[in-house]
């Protein structure tokens, strides 16, 4: 599962930087309304998060971000940019 490889490396991260965080960014793409894109970008983030601490991620080392539609990964409006749009990013900071 990619979650689960995902927490390989950053638990590797943390492990040789051990003044990490991570901010987990939620992306929605340009359809419905912002203020519910807001919260659906970062009910994303939470949950991606969450599904990180179960293999043993730190949680207080990990910081949820809602993007919502404000800072779109693909620009365009066609079905692949879209879906590219519902997903998350992370941003690695000591």
């Amino acid at each position: 599962q990619q979650i689960d490889r995902l927490a390989v490396v950053i638990a590797r991260l943390f492990q040789t930087r051990p003044n990490t965080r991570i901010t987990v960014a939620g992306h929605t793409d340009q359809v419905g309304i912002g203020e519910m894109n807001a919260k659906l970008s970062m009910d994303r983030a939470r949950q991606v998060i969450a599904a990180l601490v179960g293999p043993g991620i730190p949680a207080d080392r990990l910081d949820a971000l809602g993007i919502g539609d404000t800072l779109p990964l693909k620009s365009g409006g066609s079905d692949w940019d879209r879906a590219s749009n519902r997903s998350v990013s992370f941003k690695v900071a000591d």
